[in-house]
Parts: C-alpha cells; structure tokens; sequence
C-alpha cells in the first residue's frame, strides 16, 4: 500500500524516521557496519530502513506536499534512492533520501543511499552529451545542422561516400533529436549500419541508442585537428585503427565534459570507472530485497556518450539548474529554441508533457544493468533507474534508485508530473 501524505506524518511520529541523520552524508570515510566475509553471506535485511525528508517553503509550489507525495508513490519498491527538487535559484528547497547505497551484507558494509552516493544515470548522461555538443557550437564555426558523417575518422567518411549512403544527408541535430533514420539496434555495427539504407524515415523521432554512441566515434567534432593527427600517424599493431580512433574519442570526449559543463559549475563525474568502487559508490540490486548487488564492468566504459555518466543526485541536481536556468553551459536561447521545444524535434529531452498551470515538464529518465561474473542475463541483474525534469515554473527535479521498477509500480515520470500537478498553486 503506498504511504499517504498523512501516514508519512504519522511515520514521522512513531518512528522518527523523517528526522534520522545520515551521518554517510558528510563523512566520506565512514565505516561500513559489516566486514565480515562470513556474516555477509549469511545475513538479512533489516526490517526498517533509512529515511529522510526535509523541505523549505516557496511560493508557488507546496514544496512539503511535493515531496510527500513523492515518498509516498515510491514507498518501499526501491533498495535505495534520492529524490530532490532543486528551486529556481539552484538551492534544494525538498529532497528525500531512502535506504541503502549498499546492504549490510556487501562485504564493505552498509552504506546508506544518500544525495552524494556516487550512482549511474543510463541515458541521463544523454541530456549531458547535448548541452555538450550545442556548447560546441556556441563557441565555434560548427553547426547544428552540418552533416554528421563529416566527424567520423577517415575510412568511415569513405565508406559513406562510396556507398553513397542516404546517412550523408543526417546532419548533428538529427541525433540529438533521434530523428536520424537509426532505428533500435539490428545486430550491425554502426560503421555497417551508415553505409546501409536509412532504418527509419529522417522525418521519424524515434529512440535509439545508436544516435549517441555515434559520437564515441566523433572526437573530431570537438577537436578536429588533434584527431586528424592522431589518425594519421597511427601505427599499426595488436590494436585495430577503429578501437584506436575510439579510444580517442572517448578520451576528447571526457575531458571536454570535464572542462565544458563539469568544471564551469562545480561538480564531479566519471564514465563507467570500476575504481569509483570506494566508500561512497552504490551498489545495483535486482529488486529491493535483494541481499547483494553489482558494480560496474570495465566493458561498459565505451558507452559512455550514451550512458555511461556516474555522479551523484546532488551534483545532477547543480547541472540540472546550470543548463535551465544559466547561461553558464550554454546559452538560454539556444536552451529554450533547441531543448525546451515542445515539438517532436526537441533535442536532448524524451518528452514534454503538458502539467498543471500551464506550460510542459521536460524529462529524460535513464536506467542501466550491471552483472557480475556469475550473473545470469535477465535474472541475476542489478539495476539503476533515473529520471530527470524541468518543470515550467523553473523549479527541475530528479529521482534515482539503485535497484529496478517492480512490475506495476509507477514510472518516475509519473510520480513527479503528479507530485508537481498536486502541489502546484494556481
């Protein structure tokens, strides 16, 4: 049964719960509860787990009946998760924290699920790659609208030209709007799939994960003469000139997200670094009574253009209100013409629902599987599940948890369209 605004209060009472102090929040070498091997194979869940509620008052949105509403949708269908709404001048005017980043019986120990747990967003990191790709352009002769095949390396730029591939007519906006002609995933390599035909219309938005990955193969959008050179004066050896050029575009890829959008306001990330295995790292569970959970593998590290980003609720938060409300990534025309569109050829953002009040929340949710050795596909996974949004007002808002949706809960899209229609005042 979910938890009513007025059961949360009553929950306050009884238990104290709402009051309760992380003391994982500000203390980053905190010391797991459990590091006995041998308990943690043989141990069991607690039954009462953490949680936290705070909230300050802003006009125009009864920011304690938002996140009430929110905790009581999510009630206990998640091994841990944050939830924040950030206010329009950037601050956390409501924010909840539930349960554990890892279960007592993880052999590092217990660690509570808080704003700083270090977790991965999926195809959140989406929404970074665009404000990446539009900062980009800001600041140089390139274009939205130049071909994208162009920033591919040498032997794919031939390839399409050979084939006189349809793809050469796709230009950047195409895949930041997913309305590029890919069409899921076919089994064929994305240097295969753009000399093919087109999979879908150019005139069709549809999702796929191919948009984003193609730029894991574009370093030279973002630095074209470091790219050709390296290019040129590859060597040939154990490791293949595409493996090669894509380790590069990764590389140019991390460290202009680190100098454009990380840096400029203050916050950290990784892409899919198994080292961030420390203190303040979730674990990925399969579902919230799960008793152990997964890390990240090295081979997820080439996703990281599409969805590899690992930061933690409050840092997502900060770039959340950055890209909305500043011009410190980009500017907010080119955020409100290209982003905040409410059209099928938005860029970055999934949808634009209309809300209470008028105008659209804008959102992108994101979700990840990490398995271990001995994991079996599809049973046996952990999970991360995200969702991120704009509301009209200029208030934005997230959820993460570390562990899947149970069949029949509500998405998080759902849960923060209703906590903001509720609480909105008219």
């Amino acid at each position: 049964m979910k938890r009513t605004a007025m059961a949360l209060a009553a929950l306050s009472l009884l238990t104290g719960c709402l009051a309760e102090t992380d003391p994982s929040e500000t203390d980053l070498a905190f010391q797991p509860l459990v590091k006995s091997s041998v308990a943690a194979r043989t141990c069991s869940l607690s039954t009462r787990r953490p949680l936290t509620v705070d909230s300050t008052p802003r006009s125009g949105l009864d920011t304690a009946g938002f996140i009430a509403d929110v905790v009581a949708q999510l009630d206990d269908d998640y091994m841990g998760y944050s939830a924040m709404l950030i206010g329009k001048a950037g601050v956390e005017v409501a924010s909840a924290k539930y349960g554990w980043a890892r279960t007592r019986c993880e052999p590092s120990g217990e660690r509570n699920f808080n704003h700083n747990t270090q977790t991965a967003w999926g195809s959140v990191t989406k929404v970074l790659t665009t404000a990446l790709v539009i900062d980009k352009v800001e600041r140089s002769s390139q274009s939205l609208d130049e071909e994208a095949w162009t920033n591919l390396p040498s032997a794919w730029r031939s390839d399409v030209v050979a084939t006189n591939s349809p793809h050469q007519a796709v230009r950047v906006r195409d895949l930041l709007s997913h309305m590029s002609g890919f069409a899921g995933s076919n089994g064929l390599t994305l240097r295969q799939r753009i000399t093919g035909p087109l999979e879908k219309s150019l005139s069709t938005r549809i999702y796929a994960n191919a948009n984003f990955s193609i730029f894991k193969h574009m370093g030279r959008f973002f630095r074209e003469g470091y790219f050709d050179n390296l290019e040129a004066n590859y060597v040939p050896n154990e490791i293949p000139l595409d493996a090669y050029l894509e380790t590069i575009s990764l590389s140019i890829y991390e460290d202009a997200m680190h100098d454009r959008v990380a840096s400029p306001v203050g916050i950290t990330f990784s892409c899919n670094e198994p080292e961030h295995d420390g203190p303040n790292y979730a674990h990925f569970y399969t579902d919230e009574d799960a008793t152990r959970g997964y890390l990240l593998n090295s081979v997820d590290r080439p996703g990281c253009t599409t969805g590899g980003i690992v930061m933690s609720p409050r840092d997502m938060g900060t770039f959340l209100h950055a890209l909305t409300r500043t011009n410190t990534i980009i500017s907010k025309a080119n955020y409100q013409d290209e982003m905040a569109d409410p059209s099928i050829r938005r860029l970055g953002w999934d949808y634009a629902d209309v809300v209470m009040g008028g105008g659209r929340m804008y959102g992108k949710n994101g979700s990840r599987t990490f398995s271990g050795a001995s994991a079996i596909v599809g049973n046996g996974e952990g999970s991360s599940y995200s969702e991120v949004v704009a509301f009209p007002n200029g208030m934005t808002a997230l959820i993460t948890a570390n562990s899947a949706r149970p069949l029949g809960s509500p998405t998080f899209r759902q849960i923060l369209r209703d906590a903001y229609d509720d609480a909105v005042t008219l």
